[in-house]
């Protein structure tokens, strides 16, 4: 591990885009995002999501919009628990 993430993984400082896989039936979906561009990602997936025949769905969205917010909140908790080290 570096920085508590698992190697090959990014870590949430890096820059390095972020990758959110989705498997589906016999295929994975793959996006990659950068950290603060969850928004822009939230908006292609419900664009393909609109799309009848894009394979995504809206229960796929939401399950991409669940993860986009539990990696959020994970980050926002890890940066709370930093500033709490940091005045001790």
């Amino acid at each position: 591990m570096r920085d508590g993430h698992p190697p090959n993984r990014p870590s949430p400082s890096s820059g390095a885009p972020l990758p959110i896989r989705l498997r589906k039936g016999d295929g994975v979906w793959i996006f990659h995002y950068e950290r603060g561009a969850e928004g822009r990602l939230l908006a292609r997936v419900s664009e393909l999501a609109r799309q009848a025949d894009s394979g995504l769905d809206w229960v796929d969205a939401a399950l991409i919009s669940h993860e986009i917010s539990r990696r959020i909140a994970a980050n926002l908790a890890a940066m709370a628990s930093d500033e709490e080290e940091d005045r001790l």
